[in-house]
């Protein structure tokens, strides 16, 4: 498990120089890693949370909506859907965490004063349009948080492969080979010495 290069010094130079790099490689992954983990944990909480709320907002608002259609008929229910002009605006920016782009969202339903008449039931209208308006801003809350997790788990799952190769596979390779190349180059060294030593001792006999 060790690369296969020549035992020069050379080599050990460049391999030790190579193990200090993939060693300050795994501590910085190392700690990118806890960072992702602790967002991606942090967001999980709110998981659960916003998908609950959203759904219970979307429920009510259909309640509202069957309600309203209790009482004007499908006919007037669509007459009335069609003379509305209200729009949602969504704004959508992006934070970096660990470089990793992060979204947020903003559902900002433009507010347009109500075109119904005085016959239309408006609190109850007005009821339901709120509903459709909160289940809206919490749907780009479900989106943002989701889309987020969904990233960062992404950029986890690559760095924990990335620190991994690190730890198991090149960190293990680099010690191994300087390990093979300086026991090798003292290997030459203690021959060379010991045949230095022979030819001195030939010398001096002759």
């Amino acid at each position: 498990m060790r690369l296969e290069l020549a035992a020069t010094k050379a080599n050990l130079l460049a391999v030790k120089e190579g193990l200090a790099i993939a060693r300050e490689g795994h501590e910085l992954l190392s700690q990118k890693r806890e960072v992702l983990l602790t967002e991606l944990l942090n967001l999980m909480t709110d998981v659960k949370r916003v998908r609950d709320e959203a759904d219970h907002a979307l429920t009510e608002a259909y309640a509202s909506l069957r309600m309203v259609v209790a009482h004007l008929g499908p006919d007037g229910a669509k007459r009335l859907a069609q003379g509305r002009r209200d729009r949602v605006d969504v704004a959508v920016r992006e934070r970096s965490v660990m470089g990793v782009p992060v979204p947020f969202v903003k559902v900002q339903p433009t507010r347009i004063r109500p075109i119904w008449g005085l016959g239309e039931l408006p609190v109850l209208l007005d009821d339901m349009v709120e509903q459709f308006r909160r289940a809206l801003a919490l749907l780009g809350e479900q989106a943002e948080i989701e889309t987020a997790v969904w990233r960062l788990a992404k950029e986890f799952a690559k760095t924990q492969r990335r620190t991994n190769a690190l730890e198991y596979l090149v960190i293990p390779q680099h010690r191994e080979t300087v390990k093979f190349i300086q026991e090798t180059l003292e290997e030459r060294e203690r021959e060379a010495r010991f045949q230095l030593k022979r030819l001195k001792a030939t010398h001096q006999r002759l």
